[in-house]
């Protein structure tokens, strides 16, 4: 019973990450960036209102997670797969025929860090259970999600940031106080995808 409630308590807070938390991160970078346009919007004399900002909001957020699902993660996805870093390449075949050992492997700008991430992989599945599918399934699902978000709070800050108006909170902070924070955001989103990507769901 226990565990089902765990697992309930995961899936709900998975289902946050993906749908709910864009559009509140919106929304706050939104006021953090356009204070003015923010106040406009919630004000009484507005016909949007406050529960007309949090609609808009979840719109939003289903938007920001679309671009990061379709286009951000696109790009990262064709941009390993050339270089061969997903452990999927392994199972292609060339002209109906399994590939050579030499073309399974990445490239070699890459090829230095898997032994580090082919053991973070490695540790991972041992310490979700190889044998349990559905524990292993759980944990991706989660851990996806989480780098998505990471990625989502990375970039949806640096545009904010960049577009951000005279008198608000983005306006007064320094560039060295919020790009690199983001920048680190957006790279432990890449770290997160190194790993996940070479991890197999099902036992070679």
């Amino acid at each position: 019973m226990l565990g089902d409630l765990i697992d309930s308590i995961g899936k709900n807070f998975e289902r946050l990450l993906r749908w709910v938390y864009p559009g509140a991160l919106f929304l706050v970078l939104l006021y953090a960036s356009k204070p003015n346009f923010f106040k406009n919007l919630t004000s009484v004399d507005n016909a949007i209102g406050i529960w007309g900002l949090v609609v808009g909001g979840l719109v939003a957020g289903v938007i920001v997670y679309l671009l990061q699902g379709y286009v951000v993660s696109y790009i990262i996805n064709v941009a390993f797969m050339l270089l061969r870093w997903d452990v999927r390449q392994r199972l292609q075949c060339d002209h109906g025929e399994r590939e050579t050992e030499s073309k399974k492997q990445p490239v070699s700008c890459v090829r230095w860090m898997l032994p580090l991430f082919d053991g973070m992989a490695a540790g991972t599945r041992e310490r979700w259970s190889i044998s349990d599918t559905q524990k292993l399934g759980n944990h991706l699902t989660y851990a996806w999600a989480t780098y998505k978000a990471v990625l989502i709070t990375g970039w949806l800050t640096i545009i904010f940031f960049g577009i951000n108006e005279s008198g608000s909170v983005f306006s007064s902070a320094t560039a060295w106080a919020v790009l690199p924070p983001a920048i680190l955001l957006l790279l432990g989103g890449l770290f997160t995808y190194l790993i996940l990507s070479r991890i197999p769901v099902k036992n070679p």
